[in-house]
């Protein structure tokens, strides 16, 4: 990514992505942990339980509720069907409230330029393998002072 403040690099990313699986996790407003932490603790189980080499790339969308409550709209690559439901159970271990599965189609960069052009919604694309992501179309590294609000 060469232009960090070009958002259609990310719907680039979300378009071309090659993602088997689209899945919505819900965050409560009353949890103490910070959405971040308690995403970046799920993708990291993910990446040591299942991933390839353990990494696992992601492109999600985070929406805030009129009650507070966040929901992550994440794009993820090679899931395995069977292992779904142990994902979405994990969501809820790790702070979440719940999760459940999207439609994911060819419409899909559609809905994520949705997400940020009416919704206002921040996108973050990255992995769990280094220590950097792109949200909103800029690079900003993963020092604990960016985030998802």
């Amino acid at each position: 990514m060469d232009d960090y403040n070009d958002p259609q690099l990310c719907f680039d990313f979300v378009r071309d992505g090659g993602w088997t699986w689209c899945v919505t996790l819900r965050y409560p407003s009353t949890e103490s942990d910070s959405v971040k932490d308690c995403f970046l603790t799920w993708i990291d189980w993910v990446g040591q339980n299942y991933g390839n080499g353990n990494c696992v790339s992601y492109a999600l969308a985070i929406e805030t509720l009129a009650n507070g409550d966040r929901l992550l709209h994440v794009l993820l690559r090679d899931v395995p069907e069977e292992s779904r439901k142990a994902w979405r159970e994990q969501w809820d271990a790790v702070g979440g409230a719940g999760a459940w599965d999207r439609q994911l189609d060819d419409r899909i960069e559609g809905l994520f330029k949705f997400f940020y052009y009416q919704s206002h919604c921040r996108i973050v694309i990255g992995s769990n393998c280094n220590d950097s992501h792109y949200v909103h179309g800029k690079k900003e590294e993963d020092d604990g002072e960016w985030t998802w609000d």
